[in-house]
């Protein structure tokens, strides 16, 4: 799962250049509708973001979901990534990926992403 241009440049500041960065208290998962890119540019599903609760990465850094994440009133739409963002709005991207398999949901309906859906590994 790659990390935004945002997550990256804090992570190497604070590794080799010792400035401080504070992680978000809270991290926001967002639905896209394309791949959001680096620079989190991408098309962003029009349903708000859900905070979302993660497991103990393991020693090879991968974390999942604790439980299912569910997006309610979705648009007619076809998720194929999701972010994670410091913020419920606006705010910085940290990490993005691919859904293991695309989402189409009919409006109305509720968008869920299930644990096994969607992991995050830092390498």
């Amino acid at each position: 799962m790659p990390m935004s241009t945002y997550l990256r440049q804090r992570m190497s500041r604070q590794v080799l250049r010792g400035e401080p960065w504070t992680p978000p208290a809270d991290v926001y998962t967002a639905l896209f509708s394309g791949d959001p890119t680096p620079d989190a540019t991408g098309p962003e599903g029009a349903v708000a973001r859900q905070v979302s609760d993660w497991t103990e990465p393991t020693a090879e850094g991968t974390a999942t979901l604790t439980g299912p994440l569910v997006f309610p009133d979705s648009p007619a739409i076809t998720y194929t990534h999701v972010g994670q963002f410091d913020a419920p709005t606006a705010g910085n991207m940290l990490t993005y990926g691919a859904l293991t398999t695309p989402k189409t949901i009919a409006a109305g309906d509720a968008a869920t992403l299930a644990p096994d859906e969607y992991t995050v590994t830092f390498t």
